[in-house]
């Protein structure tokens, strides 16, 4: 049997917001069972963190939801 690996992190993850210049990234620690997020820039009080969906902060290929606008 293949086994694939998952890691539901939606409830905190989903207050960072995506963009192709982010302030944060991300790292899947499947082992323990946890996301660890890193800033790649100074983030400011009060400003908003945001990474990069597709999972590498320079990575600029459209988004899932982006693509499917693309295509209505």
């Amino acid at each position: 049997m293949e086994r694939t690996r998952f890691c539901n992190f939606f409830r905190i993850c989903s207050l960072y917001n995506h963009s192709y210049e982010p302030n944060a990234k991300y790292d899947k620690d499947f082992v323990n069972n946890r996301i660890v997020f890193t800033s790649v820039k100074t983030v400011k009080k009060g400003e908003e963190i945001t990474v990069n969906y597709n999972g590498d902060p320079d990575k600029k290929e459209k988004v899932w939801f982006e693509k499917s606008e693309l295509n209505s």
